[in-house]
C-alpha cells in the first residue's frame, strides 16, 4: 500500500514542520523555503479568511484527514454543546491512528496510519484496521507484535493522558485529552471560524 504524503511545497506555505519525512521538507533551493515562509508569515496582510483558510490546510495536513472528514468533525464537535474549538481538537486527538502515533510507536502519523490499516494494531484485544476509530477512556490498545524499530523510537513525549506499558508497548486511554495535551502550534478558532461562514 502506497501513502501519499503531503509535500513539501505544503509544508512551505504553511510555514510549520508537519512531521513529515525529512527528504519531503528539503529543497534545492533555499529561496523557495523563505518565500513560502513570507506568504504564511504575512498575516498583516493576509485577509482574515486567509488566515482561516491557511490554519484550516494546516491541522489538516498535520493529521492526515481528508476535507470530508474534517469538516465532519466540526459538525461532530459543533453538536456536542461543549467549547467547538477544544472539542474537534480532542476528536482528532482521538483517532486510534493519532493515538499509536502520540504514544511513539510509530515515527510519523502517516506510518501509524499505515500500521493500523495492515490491521498491526489490536483494539480491546480485537484487531482493527480503520485508523479513524476516535478512542474512548478506558480504552486500550496494543500492537499485534513488538518491534525493533519500536523500541528505537522515542516514547519519553507520550502525553498524560495515555497510560504506556513500556515493556509490552500496550496503551490504556486513561483520560480524554485537553486542550493543554496539543502540543502543537494550533489556533483552532480560525477554523471554527472558517467552518461557522
Amino acid at each position: 500500500m502506497s501513502l501519499k504524503l503531503p509535500t513539501s511545497p505544503r509544508y512551505r506555505k504553511s510555514a510549520k514542520k508537519l512531521f513529515l519525512r525529512e527528504k519531503s521538507l528539503k529543497s534545492k533551493n533555499p529561496s523557495i523555503v523563505s518565500v513560502g515562509a513570507i506568504i504564511a508569515g504575512s498575516t498583516s496582510r493576509a485577509s482574515e479568511y486567509a488566515k482561516q483558510l491557511i490554519e484550516k490546510q494546516k491541522v489538516r495536513r498535520l493529521y492526515g484527514i481528508s476535507e470530508s472528514q474534517f469538516k465532519k468533525y466540526y459538525v461532530l464537535a459543533s453538536k456536542a454543546g461543549q467549547n467547538t474549538a477544544e472539542t474537534m481538537l480532542q476528536i482528532l486527538e482521538r483517532r486510534i491512528d493519532n493515538v499509536v502515533y502520540r504514544a511513539g510507536l510509530a515515527s510519523t502519523r502517516a506510518e501509524s496510519r499505515q500500521m493500523v490499516s495492515h490491521k498491526l494494531i489490536k483494539l480491546n484485544g480485537r484487531r482493527v484496521n480503520i485508523p479513524s476509530i476516535l478512542v474512548k477512556t478506558g480504552d486500550e490498545i496494543e500492537p499485534v507484535k513488538k518491534t525493533e524499530r519500536m523500541e528505537s523510537l522515542n516514547s519519553d513525549m507520550t502525553p498524560k493522558w495515555l497510560d504506556k506499558n513500556n515493556k509490552s508497548y500496550a496503551i490504556k486511554i486513561s483520560n480524554l485529552p485537553a486542550r493543554d495535551d496539543v502540543d502543537q502550534d494550533i489556533n483552532e478558532q480560525l477554523i471554527v471560524e472558517y467552518y461557522s461562514k
